[in-house]
Order: C-alpha cells, then sequence, then structure tokens
C-alpha cells in the first residue's frame, strides 16, 4: 500500500513547489493607473477604468490592424468573464 502511494505523493509535492512559484501581483500593481502591459482584473484596475494607457495603437495605425488569432468556442453563452492578460498570456474561463 505504501509505495502505491509514493508516486502521488512525488507528483503532489512537485505539484505544490511549482505552485509557489507564480509570480503574485500586489495591491500597488493593481492600482497603478499608468502601466497598461497587464490587464490583471475585471476593469484592469482598481478603479475599473477599463482604459488601456498603452499608445501602440493610435488613430495614425489602427487601419493597418488585422486579425491576428481567433477561436472558436462551444457555446459563447458560456464566456461571461473579463479576459485577463499577465505578461504577454491571455486568460480566459
Amino acid at each position: 500500500m505504501k509505495s502505491a502511494l509514493r508516486p502521488f505523493c512525488g507528483a503532489l509535492v512537485i505539484a505544490l513547489l511549482g505552485g509557489g512559484a507564480t509570480h503574485a501581483f500586489d495591491a500597488a500593481e493593481l492600482g497603478d493607473e499608468k502601466r497598461g502591459k497587464n490587464w490583471l482584473t475585471h476593469g484592469r484596475t482598481h478603479s475599473e477604468q477599463r482604459h488601456s494607457p498603452l499608445a501602440e495603437i493610435n488613430a495614425e495605425n489602427v487601419g493597418g490592424l488585422s486579425l491576428a488569432w481567433s477561436v472558436e468556442l462551444p457555446d459563447a453563452r458560456q464566456l461571461v468573464s473579463t479576459t485577463l492578460a499577465v505578461d504577454g498570456i491571455l486568460y480566459v474561463t
């Protein structure tokens, strides 16, 4: 019995150690209205202004935008959350 639990316990320890290595965002980072690289919460900041201060897209170059990627969702009614962007990765639930 003990030998059967050994692989499970090893995997559990690895998972717990890996989970501790994730990046934690503090309240100061969420409250920073000027940095727009990440969209960490609903509304982007604590004040939920839903505005990005990034300037890469402007009135002069917006016409050159095109679709970079898309995903077909099985049921669009199930997508009811705000997409978050953290370090260049989009998270959708």
